[in-house]
């Protein structure tokens, strides 16, 4: 790629859906301006200098969400902005914060291959078509005693972002690549020889 696409600005670059992001802006052949607290710290931005085109076509400066006028220079010369920024306030303390009550009522969670919702982003960013708000949910899990009570579900309406020709990944594809990273990270032993796939199975709460 030579990054005839253009320069386009990713704040809040070192985040999860943000790497992502950046990765395929790059390998799409974008010239990409990240914004990032502090662009001298190697840890946490390792894992963007690894990426495929980083050294040639990616740009790190900083920038802070509660600076007015902070992201100024960034986005100077920028044909877009992607902003997933969010400021890190206060920590809550809120038990309730961390209570399950709410995905037991429900007993239903959306599920989608981060990398879907990338190239999602990017989409929607290249068709001048596209306007508007896009959901984006490849799969939707219900616990067993869910699906026994025999209740009726909705599921997310995506028809809007296929009308744009985006095909959603299998949820299978999304748990096979989380564990291919974790292992790739040391987080995981890898797997050995003629080991099974791993499936997911839902469990009741």
């Amino acid at each position: 790629m030579n990054g005839e696409k253009g320069k386009v600005c990713v704040t809040g670059a070192s985040g999860f859906l943000a790497s992502w992001l950046v990765k395929r802006l790059l390998l799409a052949g974008y010239h990409v301006i990240g914004t990032v607290r502090d662009p001298g710290n190697e840890r946490k931005l390792a894992h963007l200098w690894k990426l495929e085109g980083a050294k040639e076509r990616l740009q790190l400066v900083r920038a802070e969400l509660l600076e007015e006028g902070s992201f100024d220079e960034a986005i100077m010369g920028c044909q877009g902005v992607f902003h997933t920024a969010s400021p890190v306030m206060k920590p809550s303390f809120d038990p309730e914060a961390w209570e399950t009550k709410q995905f037991q009522w429900h007993g239903r969670m959306g599920y989608v291959h981060i990398d879907d919702v990338a190239l999602c982003h990017i989409l929607v960013y290249e068709k001048e078509a596209a306007n508007g708000r896009y959901l984006c949910n490849s799969t939707v899990l219900d616990n067993n005693e869910f699906e026994e009570d025999g209740r009726p579900y909705y599921e997310f309406n995506t028809s809007k972002i296929k009308s744009l020709g985006f095909n959603f990944r299998p949820i299978e594809d999304m748990f096979d690549d989380c564990i291919e990273s974790l292992v790739q990270q040391g987080h995981l032993p890898p797997l050995q020889p003629g080991h099974q796939r791993l499936r997911a199975a839902p469990i009741a709460i």
